[in-house]
């Protein structure tokens, strides 16, 4: 259960671990923008898109066909280690950017790794999803008005032009 004005999460196991967004350690920082920017603007997908486009433009311009293959090759095998790991890792990415902030006491919060992951995963995998998207949405900076700017782009989409 997820408790947003006591800031704590109780795993199903009893562990109680503190919400600390604002206190985000040097060691984990870096994952912390990782997560923000993907929950804040869909980057992780973006990138990907992106990234086809770069391969086709490589593959498709240019006189330097070994240097398009060699390219080609590099992305791909990101992409591979990228949805090899989303794969193979069962907790749900706003989950999983809610175990950097969500300590239980004594946890080292220098280290950030799929075992710890995996542990907060087991102990909170009865809450409900939505709650780890709001929880995840509170604490990323922008997160609210690039939603309400992206939905309102789709909305623009979907109207019939005049």
């Amino acid at each position: 259960m997820i408790d947003l004005k006591k800031k704590i999460i109780t795993g199903k196991s009893g562990t109680i671990y503190r919400i600390d967004p604002e206190n985000i350690s040097a060691g984990r920082w870096h994952y912390y923008m990782r997560y923000a920017t993907s929950v804040a603007l869909g980057v992780m997908f973006q990138e990907v898109f992106d990234s086809y486009v770069k391969m086709n433009q490589s593959v498709t311009t240019g006189n330097d066909i070994l240097a398009a293959i060699s390219f080609v090759k590099s992305e791909t095998d990101e992409k591979i280690k990228f949805i090899n790991r989303y794969n193979t890792q069962q907790a749900p990415k706003p989950l999983e950017m809610c175990a950097l902030f969500c300590n239980e006491d004594g946890e080292d919060v220098g280290e950030f790794n799929d075992a710890i992951i995996a542990k907060k995963f087991e102990d909170w995998k009865h809450i409900p999803i939505r709650d780890f998207f709001l929880l995840a949405s509170i604490a990323t900076p922008g997160f609210v008005e690039e939603y309400n700017r992206q939905m309102e782009n789709e909305k623009g989409k979907d109207s019939p032009q005049a």
